[in-house]
């Protein structure tokens, strides 16, 4: 058997700090947690090169004592607990003791700490766990914490960090989530030398939302306020217009600590059932507040996972402060008890004292009371009379319209179509009849006219033109006489023999005709009743369209043409998406997306696919951003991300088209054999011959 060792300080050190430092984020977060503790008012964050060179946190807090700063490098050295009872109830953000000790065996620290009142500050400088320096200081009150050269002593750790860029993004998220938890507090984020933002600091939450995700994300939002059951949620949630494609910007609160917490994010999505469509979620910064023994926070190495002591409580707070909020929103008439909805929210740490550590009151979870006060109080109460014309039905005005029109951009090849060009005696009996239109030019080419349509990211737009070549027989006669020869039939482009014999005696290729197709009508505005040859199909027009767009992608090649926007479009992103946007420029260029750094977390959109040129410009950039987080091993990002933007910009079911935009659908499907199944392997069309009807009607055995 091996002999045990007992391992030296330094590596037992090293192995404990690498269970709480993960990355320089993890520092930042930390460095931040300590000065909300410490009860600052103003907070900067500072970094360079990632923070992997440098980084810098500096506040205005209680400062820590000379006697004190040396001791705080030390393990399990804290001033937020005492004895084991403290555990039961933590009210701050720290509360191991493990941060300055764990930051200082990876990294150069140096300290600056200033009590107020002192008549120095205090510098203490440490590497590798080891104190180098203590001596008197000028400095301001508060404390400064410099560090430089992360990882310089683990090379195993330092090899695993990624880009500057995405360190930087990785820091960038942990000080909006924290910036967001405590608006009370002015958090000032510098990177690389310039100054990303400065929140307020004035306690309004809806400030920090704007100057943290942008105005885009704040002027789609909802305030909620509510109380149940000892749990108060309050902060902003998103209108179901403003419904994003994935979870990234859902931001929880417990206590003034961001936490990733399942039973919250299903209530939200609850509260929003029957308000949403499929495929979006809601966004939402939700704050809240409960007594502190009935959460506990030390489950987690990171402290970003808490467990509560009523699952149910919680869900239930979240779910119906959601469901109020959008009620509220849909309502037909303003509040009757007279409050202003512009009521600004306001954290529920603004009314602290300065410099005063962060610890919530401890509230009893059960109130006594005796039976009789129970049932006065939550006992069934008789409903009022209801008076004539008393009851309003209410709609729900944030469901999407179900009769929108849409316009298909389906353009048959007119080599596709040989029956279209043959005399019409040739013609088949299955041909439609005359259409009750206007007389075709001489050209038998005509654009159909554009109906009011709808288009992703917009509600009413011009209809994409849909080009169809029609027989001459399909033409009515004319009320004057025509002056225009007549148009010769569509034909095969002359292609000059190669000499030699044996090119000569090649025959010419021939395309196999397409079957007759006769077009009878749509069945719940999202399927086509249809003959196809000698059999009657039922065809998906979503289906059908997305696996026509997403071929038209594929043909373009591994690099897509792109179409300059005449204005360009900003993009509001969540710190994920926007390290992901910039690590994957020349991807994106490639899709046929030009996108640029436009400060903070937005990027400026200057160009699209061109074959997507119709839709939204944002919904299809978000789409591509989603394709690449959401690729896996096995199926290239880029195949992922053409399934989204074709999927994005077909049409829907439930939108309304004309019958020559159906006709021209069902006939490209007919024609080719490629759009048989969707890019999500569901099927575009039903088929049924004459005997299976027959047999499904009894009329053969």
């Amino acid at each position: 058997m091996p002999k045990i060792n007992v391992l030296p300080r330094e590596v037992a050190e090293l192995i404990a700090a690498g269970e709480v430092i993960e990355r320089p984020a993890s520092i930042v977060k930390e460095l931040v947690e300590n000065a909300i503790d410490a009860g600052s008012t103003a907070v900067t964050v500072e970094i360079q090169h990632g923070g992997v060179k440098y980084l810098r946190v500096t506040d205005n807090g209680c400062g820590i004592s000379r006697a004190d700063a040396p001791q705080a490098f030390l393990r399990h050295a804290t001033s937020k607990v005492r004895d084991a009872a403290d555990l039961d109830a933590i009210g701050t953000l720290g509360f191991r003791g493990e941060a300055l000790a764990s930051i200082a065996a990876v990294a150069h620290v140096e300290m600056m700490t200033r009590e107020k009142g002192a008549v120095s500050g205090t510098l203490v400088r440490v590497s590798g766990s080891e104190v180098e320096d203590i001596s008197d200081a000028g400095c301001p009150d508060g404390t400064t914490v410099v560090v430089r050269d992360v990882f310089y002593n683990v090379p195993a750790r330092l090899k695993f960090l990624k880009k500057d860029v995405t360190e930087s993004g990785a820091v960038a998220s942990i000080v909006d989530k924290i910036a967001l938890s405590h608006p009370e507090i002015s958090f000032s984020f510098i990177r690389d030398g310039k100054q990303a933002y400065r929140t307020p600091g004035d306690g309004d939450l809806m400030g920090a939302v704007y100057t943290v995700l942008g105005r885009d994300f704040a002027k789609g939002m909802l305030p909620v306020e509510y109380t149940a059951g000892g749990v108060g949620v309050s902060g902003f949630i998103c209108r179901p217009a403003a419904a994003r494609a994935n979870r990234s910007m859902q931001h929880f609160f417990v206590n003034g600590r961001y936490t990733r917490t399942r039973t919250c994010g299903v209530a939200l999505e609850e509260g929003y059932r029957g308000a949403l469509m499929t495929g979006k979620f809601p966004s939402c910064v939700l704050m809240l507040t409960m007594p502190c023994e009935l959460v506990d926070v030390n489950v987690h190495p990171a402290k970003i996972e808490v467990r509560f002591q009523s699952e149910k409580a919680v869900f239930d707070a979240v779910y119906f402060a959601a469901k109020s909020a959008l009620l509220k929103d849909g309502a037909l008439a303003p509040a009757s008890d007279g409050r202003d909805a512009a009521r600004p929210v306001t954290s529920p740490f603004y009314s602290r004292a300065g410099g005063e550590q962060t610890v919530l009151p401890k509230k009893p979870a059960f109130t006594e009371m005796t039976a009789a006060e129970f049932q006065k109080k939550f006992g069934k109460k008789e409903p009022p009379p209801e008076r004539p014309g008393a009851r309003v039905q209410l709609r729900e005005e944030w469901l999407p319209p179900k009769n929108r029109e849409t316009g298909l951009d389906v353009e048959p090849d007119p080599q596709d179509f040989a029956e279209l060009s043959r005399p019409a005696a040739e013609k088949p009996p299955e041909s439609p009849p005359p259409r009750p239109e206007a007389a075709l030019p001489a050209s038998r080419q005509q654009k159909i006219a554009s109906p009011t349509a709808y288009r992703v990211g917009t509600v009413l737009d011009p209809a994409l033109d849909v080009e169809e070549d029609f027989g001459p027989e399909e033409a009515e006669p004319a009320t004057e006489p025509a002056t225009e020869p007549a148009a010769e039939p569509i034909a095969e482009p002359a292609v000059e023999p190669a000499a030699g014999p044996a090119a000569a005696a090649s025959p010419p290729v021939s395309r196999p005709e397409p079957p007759a197709v006769t077009v009878f009508g749509e069945v719940f505005s999202t399927y086509i009743l249809c003959q196809i040859g000698e059999e009657f199909v039922l065809l998906d027009k979503h289906a059908a369209h997305e696996r026509i767009r997403y071929n038209r992608l594929k043909a373009e090649g591994e690099v897509l043409s792109r179409q300059l926007l005449l204005t360009p479009v900003t993009v509001g992103l969540s710190r994920e998406d926007h390290g992901r946007a910039l690590e994957n420029r020349e991807a994106l260029l490639k899709l046929g997306f030009e996108a640029e750094d436009f400060g903070g977390n937005t990027v400026i959109l200057r160009s699209v696919p061109a074959v997507m040129a119709d839709a939204s410009p944002e919904a299809l950039f978000l789409d591509a951003l989603e394709g690449l987080s959401r690729s896996r091993p096995g199926l290239p990002a880029v195949d992922e991300i053409l399934h989204r933007m074709a999927c994005r910009s077909a049409v829907k079911g439930g939108d309304h088209n004309t019958p020559a935009e159906l006709e021209a659908l069902v006939r490209r499907v007919a024609s080719d054999p490629e759009v048989r199944y969707c890019p999500h392997g569901r099927p575009v069309m039903i088929r049924f011959t004459r005997r299976q009807l027959e047999k499904m009607f009894g009329r053969v055995q």
